[in-house]
């Protein structure tokens, strides 16, 4: 079984956290809107950056 996510699924969970910190908001579920909204933010930039990294390689310095 592969170690992690692929960026599809990062993709995929950060859009269901999205949707969750707008209901949330909708709800008056200030303080927890807030959280989802920034896990979604994370996880939006796992995504980004897994499409510079190739598995198991190591990037240079310039990286």
């Amino acid at each position: 079984m592969p170690y992690g996510f692929k960026r599809i699924d990062l993709q995929a969970n950060a859009e269901a956290k999205s949707a969750d910190a707008k209901l949330l908001l909708q709800h008056g579920r200030y303080s927890s809107a807030y959280y989802l909204a920034g896990y979604s933010i994370e996880i939006g930039l796992k995504a980004c950056i897994a499409l510079q990294v190739a598995a198991e390689t190591i990037p240079g310095k310039a990286f």
